[in-house]
This record gives structure tokens, C-alpha cells and sequence, in this order.
């Protein structure tokens, strides 16, 4: 499992023009980079295995974090995300 959290992305300078690696597993890459390119943020998978996002904005970067939640969070903790969702609304 990957530890990737909101903190991680700041902490990581995703704001920044710098680049940053984000381990991925090889047979998820493919589902983040489809996902983000529906979301209208430019990436790709590159033949050496590895995957490159274009993170321009705040925003950019929260649908990154989000998209990563979604195939390594757990279902418990989906469960109780979306709980804490329902109680909110």
C-alpha cells in the first residue's frame, strides 16, 4: 500500500515546478493515468514502468490524493469516509 496523503502531496512540493516521484503499482498506473486524464490533468505511462502526472494546481493535486484513495484505501476506510459524508450532508 502506498502511504499517500494530503500532507505527502504538500510535503512532496507538488506545488512546485520540481518534479516528484509517487510510487504507483504497475498494474494501477494505468487505471490513475486513464482516471486523471478524465479529470483533464496530463499524464502518461512511459514504457520504463514508470508515470508521470501534470500537477499545475491545489486542485490538481487533490484529484491525484483522491484517485490514489480510491484503488489503495481500504474498504473500511472507504466505508467510514463516506459515513462521515452522509453525517456531514
Amino acid at each position: 500500500m502506498n502511504d499517500f496523503t494530503p500532507d505527502s502531496v504538500k510535503d512532496a512540493g507538488f506545488f512546485s515546478a520540481d518534479q516528484h516521484v509517487v510510487s504507483i503499482n504497475r498494474s494501477d498506473r494505468w487505471l490513475v493515468c486513464y482516471r486523471l486524464q478524465d479529470l483533464g490533468i496530463a499524464c502518461n505511462c512511459l514504457p520504463d514502468g514508470s508515470f508521470r502526472a501534470q500537477i499545475d494546481s491545489p486542485v490538481d493535486a487533490i484529484q491525484l490524493w483522491s484517485v490514489m484513495q480510491q484503488l489503495t484505501g481500504s474498504r473500511t476506510a472507504h466505508l467510514n469516509w463516506l459515513a462521515r459524508c452522509w453525517r456531514s450532508s
